[in-house]
Order: structure tokens, then C-alpha cells, then sequence
């Protein structure tokens, strides 16, 4: 799979690598992304999806809020327990599907997450 080409221009233009936490960490730096304007941050993240499956595996990530943050790990958790389908992150905002086929569902509190039942 071929990159974008106006991935790559943004890349170049508006990035900067941070340095490694440790001399043993391994793989590249962390690139933070600095956007000029909303317009452009919803598309870069919108283009984000054609890098699935990529053979040199990027990962691009929102700057999440410690609450947003911490809200997502649970939904994760819950994924991971087939407890919900799936959850991601779009303009810092979780989403949930409960279901293959159910409605996206917005989380903006620890309440909105399906409760776990112990039987």
C-alpha cells in the first residue's frame, strides 16, 4: 500500500521528532504533529485508515485529555472482555459500537459504558 502523497508533504512540513525516553527503547522517535487549522487535522486523521495493514506499521494516535485518555482504556478493556464490539477516538471524543451491526454510541462519561455483569 503507497502512502498519500499529502501525508507525506505534512510529514515533512509541520513535524518534529521527540527524543527517546531511553537508550533501549526501540524503533523510531515519536513524531508529534503540530496542525494549523481543524480542516486539516480532521483529514489528516480521516486519511489515517488508509495506513491499516501497512507493512511498515504507523500508528497515529489523537493528544488525548487524562479523562478522555483514561475513559478510552476502559472501553478497550471492555473490547478486550467481547463485552462491546469495538471503540475509537474522533475529535477527542469516544465512540462505542456494542455490536458488528449496532449504531455508533458517543461516551462522554465512565457511566455511558455498558456495565460489566458477574453472574
Amino acid at each position: 500500500m503507497k502512502t498519500p502523497r499529502y501525508l507525506i508533504w505534512l510529514a515533512q512540513k509541520i513535524t518534529h521528532r521527540l527524543k527517546k525516553r531511553n537508550v533501549s527503547d526501540a524503533g523510531p522517535p515519536v513524531t508529534m504533529v503540530r496542525f494549523t487549522n481543524r480542516k486539516a487535522r480532521e483529514a489528516f486523521y480521516k486519511a489515517r485508515r488508509q495506513l491499516r495493514g501497512a507493512p511498515n506499521r504507523i500508528f497515529i494516535n489523537e493528544d488525548l485529555t487524562k479523562s478522555t485518555a483514561d475513559l478510552f482504556s476502559q472501553a478497550r478493556q471492555l473490547v478486550r472482555g467481547r463485552m462491546i464490539h469495538s471503540t475509537w477516538t474522533s475529535s477527542l471524543v469516544v465512540y462505542i459500537k456494542e455490536s458488528a451491526n449496532g449504531p455508533p454510541k458517543k461516551v462522554t462519561l465512565p457511566g455511558d459504558l455498558p456495565r460489566v455483569h458477574n453472574t
